[in-house]
């Protein structure tokens, strides 16, 4: 991607320690650092706004309702504070994993370590809805993104060391 001109991105990263990456890795590590700063911002309105709707004294459903849409349903009454940040930063937690799963193993097989992990442990789903979900999931993956749309894998810590699986796992 040495043919993309970017110069407020040259300008950004100079004398950093952004400097020596490629501009798939910075445009990779600016997307994820966006996620980041987006996923605290949700969590701590969310805060907030419980922390208001609990304050309400005969009105705590009202305000936390009208911003809901769709059909969602709030079942968080009396929540405390903590309890919902604590599920909050578990939750963080599990796609901190799966951003590390996919950098070591490559997204489908992270896709599918990840879907088998969180359904039996978070969900406690039984097995057979677990497998038809995580093979599912990484078929409709692999079909729509390396047949159809033919983007290229990023590169991964197990496909550097141990070239020969590139030709089996296609994000590998």
């Amino acid at each position: 991607m040495d043919d993309l001109d970017l110069p407020l991105l040259d300008l950004l990263v100079e004398d950093t320690f952004l400097e020596d990456m490629t501009r798939q890795e910075l445009l990779g590590f600016a997307i994820y650092a966006v996620f980041a700063l987006f996923m605290v911002v949700v969590i701590f309105r969310e805060v907030r706004s419980h922390r208001a709707a609990n304050d309400l004294e005969g009105g705590a459903k009202k305000p936390v309702a009208e911003s809901l849409h769709l059909d969602l349903t709030v079942q968080d009454e009396g929540l405390e504070t903590k309890v919902m940040l604590t599920r909050a930063f578990i939750y963080l937690a599990w796609l901190l994993g799966f951003v590390g799963l996919a950098s070591v193993f490559g997204m489908l097989p992270a896709v599918f370590m990840f879907v088998i992990l969180y359904m039996r442990i978070e969900g406690n789903e039984p097995w057979k809805l677990v497998m038809s979900c995580a093979v599912g999931l990484v078929l409709f993956s692999w079909g729509l993104f390396d047949y159809l749309l033919a983007l290229p894998w990023p590169q991964t810590v197990i496909g550097d060391f141990i070239p020969a699986l590139k030709g089996l796992i296609p994000s590998i």
